[in-house]
């Protein structure tokens, strides 16, 4: 279906693709491995005409094609799937999927009645169950999801392209997705899969590319596969979550939570966190743990409740009251709520101490690339300067700049919402460091993670949710992803 031959993308002070050769057989289920800044998304821009290539050839069904904007992408059959799918949210999915090639009557009218015959049997096609007449605002990131492939397939496309398109899923909606897949593959249709997800590549592979710093190292068959082997490839070396040391925890409360009502739950929230303690969360998706972190930090109202930092009594209104306190927060969504992308990376890291770095209204620029500088040296962020553009990162990146912006305030508490969410195998680790190093100093932190094995990891405690209930706090050496999971889906360990 596709073969590209020796394409090549570089930006200033970095080759993003390498003369990279890559296949795409018909009906066939590839996906593309690497770390973050690796060149996965570059190669989804060449393909999908957002990026123009410096070099190189593409060829669709052996004919060259010059890929020079979304357009002709198109046209040559080849549709994306994002993570955050961008739809028009106030059409209904009916008029979304038609937009532009609306069904006409005989009297220049739109004839309501096929358009809805068409769209149902593209949906019953693909087995998709969701109402079509739906306004596209009112559906989930996975229905969004379906509802964009189903648009895809009724422009022709023969080329999908899934861009780590689970991120934002539960583990039924992942199911629907995976279902919605291997159907694709029936319909003769090819997928080219991004992910930074192991197990993922287990379930829907049928060839695996692995990329590194821009150059492709190895394509393999799903039998040649094991997590181990493409994490080695992907990396150059062994990498795996490292098991925090057990450490010895101050006695001393830094947060106090008591009977706090989160998100007009039935249930109070009740719990403490140490100096210098890594406190983890764990829930199913729906279970509250954003919402705490959320109000904790004053950007949801708690109906009851109170928050006692070193023993006193805070009524914290606003972000702006949480800051005061000495709390930061990392949030889940790194693209919506924490990178200011056409900002320099020191700008970044420095807007939360602006009172320190400005006077008179003006930003002293030597102390802001100092200080910056500081952290670039410290996270180990990998940029050519201070002044480059924030969007210019990768995703691991982006979350050191996160990471270096709250630890600038020297807080005394730090919430961490999905902190290697989207990060490669390779930087969770370094990311996992650096969380451990910060608690080490005396900073209390609160992680939320739907990764078991992440909380595990380097968690002291392991507060367990169900539905908005505390079913269980556990010490980390009691725990197990067997017992969490229980815990999480049926409030009991067995």
């Amino acid at each position: 279906m596709i073969e590209v031959k020796n394409l090549t993308k570089s930006y200033p002070g970095v080759i993003a693709l390498d003369k990279f050769d890559f296949e795409l057989k018909n009906s066939e289920m590839h996906c593309i491995i690497g770390e973050n800044g690796a060149g996965k998304s570059t190669f989804v821009g060449l393909l999908t005409g957002a990026i123009k290539k410096d070099e190189g050839e593409i060829f669709i069904d052996r004919e060259k094609v010059d890929i020079n904007s979304p357009l002709t992408a198109m046209k040559n059959g080849i549709g994306a799937i994002y993570q955050e799918p961008n739809l028009v949210d106030n059409l209904t999915i009916i008029e979304y999927i038609l937009l532009g090639k609306e069904i006409i009557n005989n009297f220049g009218l739109i004839n309501k009645k096929k358009e809805y015959l068409y769209i149902n049997n593209l949906f019953v096609d693909l087995n998709v169950d969701i109402d079509i007449t739906k306004k596209i605002k009112n559906l989930s990131v996975s229905q969004k999801q379906l509802v964009e492939l189903i648009k895809l397939l009724s422009l022709n496309s023969k080329i999908l392209i899934f861009d780590e398109p689970t991120i934002s899923l539960g583990a039924e909606e992942k199911e629907t997705l995976f279902k919605t897949i291997e159907r694709l593959k029936t319909m003769n249709k090819s997928v080219i899969y991004i992910t930074h997800n192991m197990d993922e590549v287990e379930i829907l592979a049928d060839r695996i590319t692995i990329l590194r710093d821009g150059k492709k190292i190895s394509t393999i068959s799903k039998s040649e596969f094991s997590k181990e082997r493409a994490i080695f490839l992907m990396v150059g070396r062994e990498s795996a979550f490292e098991i925090k040391e057990t450490s010895t925890v101050e006695t001393i409360k830094t947060l106090e939570i008591k009977d706090l009502k989160v998100n007009n739950s039935k249930h109070n929230i009740n719990f403490d966190l140490y100096k210098g303690e890594i406190l983890g969360i764990s829930g199913l998706v729906g279970s509250g743990r954003t919402e705490i972190l959320e109000t904790i930090f004053g950007l949801r109202r708690s109906n009851a409740g109170k928050i006692l930092i070193f023993g006193k009594e805070c009524k914290i209104r606003n972000p702006k009251d949480a800051i005061k306190y000495g709390i930061g927060l990392v949030p889940e969504d790194r693209k919506e709520q924490g990178m200011l992308f056409n900002l320099s990376i020191a700008a970044n890291i420095t807007i939360s101490i602006l009172n320190i770095i400005a006077k008179l209204g003006f930003i002293n620029s030597k102390n802001e690339i100092k200080i910056a500088n500081i952290y670039k040296n410290s996270l180990r962020i990998k940029a050519e300067s201070m002044v480059e553009l924030a969007k210019n990162l990768s995703g691991g990146n982006q979350q050191k700049v996160v990471l270096s912006r709250w630890l600038a305030v020297n807080p005394k508490i730090l919430l961490l919402d999905e902190p290697t969410k989207g990060i490669d195998v390779a930087t969770k680790p370094e990311i996992h460091q650096i969380i451990m190093d910060v608690a080490r100093d005396g900073v209390s932190i609160i992680i939320v993670s739907s990764e078991v094995e992440e909380i595990l990891a380097i968690a002291d405690r392991i507060i367990v949710l169900k539905q908005g209930e505390v079913v269980e706090i556990l010490p980390r050496i009691l725990g197990s992803a067997k017992k969490i999971i229980n815990l999480a889906i049926f409030g009991r360990a067995e």
